[in-house]
């Protein structure tokens, strides 16, 4: 498999209408606090206090590799690599979503929803831009969702491990203080920090077997 790289922005990578899908053979979400909490700092870090323009900075900050498979015709691309850092920024961006709307800032909680966790086909059919091939209910319903269902607990330890990671994130974003600005402004700038200035390396190809005529 021939593979070309280039590096992207998480707002680019997920703001285009494209479905990137875990396949069933990835193993399942394994993230636990040690690793949530590295991801946290290492983005949380990269902010900085301008005093003398009085704004909170942004350096730029390479998250990982991610590698994907599929024809770039086609909006659809099979995660081969990268699939633990892609389902938890998604689940760190639908915590800074809860945060807009716990401030009444729905229309900032929408259009980030629709731009990054949530996509819309030409016939207008909404779809989940991190979609996995096996069924993960929780992680729809309860993650993706921009209202959660509240359907029931989560019931097996990938679950669980999905909602401590929400419960993490959540919890930081809300308690994050800095001096001289408003909350407001503090979730949008660690909400411009990941979109923006957060980078990956993709790497696409085409599987062999997998091209259609």
């Amino acid at each position: 498999m021939e593979l070309n790289a280039e590096t992207k922005s998480v707002n680019e990578i997920l703001s285009l209408n494209n479905r990137y899908v875990v396949p069933r053979f990835q193993r399942e979400y394994s993230w636990g606090q040690e690793e949530i909490k590295e991801f946290w700092e290492d983005i949380f870090q990269q902010l900085e206090i301008d005093e003398e323009k009085n704004e909170i900075k942004h350096n730029e900050y390479f998250i990982g590799c991610i590698v994907l498979v599929g024809d770039e015709s086609k909006p659809e691309y099979l995660i081969v690599d990268g699939q633990q850092r892609l389902t938890t920024l998604t689940i760190l961006l639908r915590a800074i979503v809860e945060r807009f709307k716990d401030l009444k800032e729905e229309s900032a909680a929408q259009g980030l929803h629709q731009n990054v966790i949530q996509g819309v086909n030409d016939d207008g059919d909404k779809f989940f831009k991190l979609k996995n091939e096996s069924p993960k209910p929780f992680f729809q319903n309860e993650i993706q969702a921009f209202s959660p269902e509240n359907l029931g607990s989560p019931k097996s330890d990938e679950e669980k491990l999905i909602k401590e990671a929400f419960e993490f994130f959540k919890t930081k974003v809300d308690d994050v203080k800095i001096n001289g600005f408003t909350d407001v402004e503090i979730v949008k700038a660690i909400r411009t920090q990941i979109e923006d200035i957060c980078e990956e390396k993709i790497k696409r190809g085409k599987e062999e077997g997998r091209e259609e005529g």
